[in-house]
């Protein structure tokens, strides 16, 4: 059968196309070389079969890659990682901290910085190299959701207020950059 022919079943309920590209590509993100990703790849096409989940053959890949390399298995299970988090996004706000901490900035989690019209409490506030970035994270663990229009505007009138009375503080002299906004694990400003 060939796989165009072959329709699977989205976590949101809707059907689409099976990809062998795509599965392809999501194993080679983790870092595995190419005759593992070939392997793999020739497995799972063996398994599918029309309807079934793209859960299940994310979770037929998972397995198989994790008997045969770990450590490739840990990164292609990331995402499903960050999901995990949840239910609340205070874990997500400390792990987008910690890896600008790794990074080499100095983090703080939870700010409340005065605005020029109200206050306003800042998912992450990290500094580096003189300059101070604030960062709004947004979480959920439904893959169903995605982010509307109004979250970024929504974001950026905050910074604008914020960075308002960043300029008329006198004393400060460092930079006020304006912050990613992390949703789930994406990163605001790209499209997808």
């Amino acid at each position: 059968m060939k796989e165009s022919t072959i329709e699977v079943l989205k976590s949101t309920g809707e059907r689409m196309e099976f990809s062998m590209d795509k599965l392809r590509n999501s194993l080679k993100r983790s870092g595995a070389d190419h005759e593992l990703v070939e392997g793999i790849v020739a497995k799972v096409k063996d398994e599918v079969y029309e309807g079934i989940t793209t859960n299940e053959i994310y979770n037929r890949a998972y397995a198989l890659l994790k008997r045969k390399k770990s450590v490739f298995a840990s990164k292609y299970k990331l995402k499903k990682a960050i999901y995990e988090l949840g239910p609340t996004g205070f874990p997500f706000e400390r792990f987008v901290a910690a890896i600008l901490k790794y990074s080499g900035y100095q983090v703080e989690v939870g700010v409340v910085l005065k605005g020029l019209c109200v206050t306003h409490e800042i998912d992450v506030l990290a500094e580096k190299n003189n300059s101070v970035t604030i960062i709004e994270c947004k979480f959920h663990n439904d893959k169903s959701l995605n982010c509307n229009v109004k979250v970024p505007l929504y974001i950026h009138s905050r910074y604008n207020d914020v960075h308002g009375q960043w300029l008329n503080n006198k004393k400060e002299k460092k930079k006020l950059e304006k912050g990613m906004g992390g949703y789930q694990y994406q990163v605001y400003g790209r499209c997808h």
